[in-house]
Parts: C-alpha cells; sequence; structure tokens
C-alpha cells in the first residue's frame, strides 16, 4: 500500500487524529518548537493545567504550574526526538494530576513527520509508572 496516496488524498486525516487523541486516556500534542497544540481532557488533568489557561502556541515554561520549572528539560526531549525522528522515553516524577504527592511517569515523546519524513511536530504521552517488586510477595510469605 502506498500510504504516501492515502495521506494526500485524504485530507481529513489530521481531523480523524485529534478526534482518536481526544478519547485516549493520555496526554498528547506539540508543534515541532515544543508550542503545544492540542491537549486533551488527559493531558489537562495530568499537567494539572488550569481551566483558564489557554495553551495553544504555549511553551511548557509558560505553564502556570509547578512542572514548568522542568521546562527546559521536556525541550531537550522535544529537540531529540525531532532531531533524531526516533521516539524518546524518559521517567518523570513530579506531582502529576494535581498530587500532593510525588508520582513517576514513564513520558514517551513521538515524532509526528511528514511524507519527507520532515518533523512536524511532537506527539507525546504519559503511564504511571507503576513498580511491582517480587520482594513484596516473598515477604507475605515468610510472614506466615
Amino acid at each position: 500500500m502506498n500510504n504516501n496516496a492515502y495521506i494526500d488524498n485524504n485530507n481529513n486525516i489530521i481531523a480523524h487524529s485529534i478526534m482518536m487523541i481526544e478519547h485516549l486516556n493520555e496526554p498528547w500534542g506539540k508543534d515541532k518548537n515544543s508550542h503545544h497544540i492540542y491537549m486533551n481532557r488527559a493531558a489537562l488533568k495530568f499537567t494539572n493545567t488550569p481551566q483558564h489557561f489557554s495553551f495553544e502556541g504555549k511553551k511548557d515554561s509558560e505553564f502556570p504550574t509547578q512542572w514548568s520549572e522542568l521546562a527546559e528539560d521536556f525541550v531537550q526531549h522535544d529537540n531529540l526526538t525531532a532531531n533524531t525522528n526516533r521516539s524518546v522515553r524518559v521517567i518523570q516524577t513530579h506531582y502529576w494530576n494535581g498530587n500532593k504527592y510525588l508520582t513517576p511517569y514513564i513520558s514517551e515523546k513521538i515524532p509526528l513527520l511528514n511524507s519527507q519524513r520532515e518533523s512536524l511536530g511532537i506527539l507525546w504521552n504519559a503511564k504511571e509508572l507503576i513498580y511491582i517488586n517480587p520482594l513484596i510477595n516473598i515477604n507475605k510469605k515468610i510472614r506466615r
């Protein structure tokens, strides 16, 4: 199948992609210069972004949130993704989702490329890092 023909013939692919992303339980969306272009409900909740804040076109450092202090690191991840055209995964620990406790998340930055493999933007998601320690179960057995 010729993917380029499919993309060229389907002018609504971006609209369909946004519709799909809107219903995901994970955050998404930046342009190639690290400006936020789209955030679904999950992203707004995850980043604890105030409802009144207009995020479109804003960089991480411009968000009125605690995590904006990490903006330089986030831009570094964005640039690595855009410059290598490869996904980048990092563990980010902060007070995500407005929690009062630190929670680690695996954040993945994925390059969004055009048919010439030029960077159009960065898709990002974050999933809670759940650490399962087998020693917990061993200790439970020992205690019995």
